[in-house]
């Protein structure tokens, strides 16, 4: 008598063969092939799919996207999201924060927004010379009599500061990862945002 476990078997139909390879007392034989039959174990998953795919942000707007859970053999557990790979200037969040597919594709509408600040002052080189050139040439001020010396460090950040203009920020292209996760699962799906 022979026996044979094994779990290395994909699912779906083989044959078995037996072959004895004979001896000094027995001659060899082969056994007709049996079908043996292993059952698929259905796994229950989920898929993730954004629509659309990209998108551009100005400060103060949003942009949207959908996001879809697709359940997959019968899955039917609470699904949390997050956003990875944001550009320092943007957020995200879902409406609603979770879903549970309950036999079909269920979604939540993930909104990105853009601060309302749009640029960072910069003085203008012209205004620091003007501001370096009076604080050069200002050394002292009478006061009550006295000659006192009276820097003009405020007049010179106040001009430096006040004068200045603002350089926009120019627009920076990044990849978001939109994460779904339920338990030990985890998908994730990429979104290209444009941030102007």
């Amino acid at each position: 008598v022979a026996t044979l476990s094994t779990t290395t078997l994909a699912a779906g139909s083989h044959s078995i063969t037996a072959v004895y390879g004979g001896s000094a007392s027995f001659l060899m034989s082969t056994s007709a092939a049996v079908t043996l039959t292993v059952a698929a174990v259905a796994v229950s998953d989920f898929s993730l799919s954004l629509n659309p795919t990209s998108g551009a942000v100005q400060p103060g707007t949003t942009a949207t996207t959908t996001v879809t859970v697709t359940p997959i053999n019968g899955f039917s557990q609470a699904v949390s999201f997050a956003c990875t790979g944001l550009p320092v200037t943007v957020s995200c969040s879902f409406s609603p924060a979770t879903v549970t597919p309950a036999g079909a594709a269920t979604s939540t509408v993930l909104t990105f927004t853009r601060l309302a600040t749009g640029s960072i002052a910069m003085p203008r080189s012209r205004d620091w010379s003007l501001a370096l050139v009076l604080f050069g040439l200002v050394g002292f001020v009478k006061m009550r009599g006295k000659r006192r010396y009276l820097p003009l460090l405020g007049c010179f950040l106040l001009m430096a500061g006040g004068c200045g203009g603002s350089s926009p920020i120019p627009p920076v292209t990044s990849t978001v990862n939109v994460v779904a996760t339920s338990g030990a699962l985890t998908h994730s799906s990429s979104y290209t945002l444009t941030s102007q």
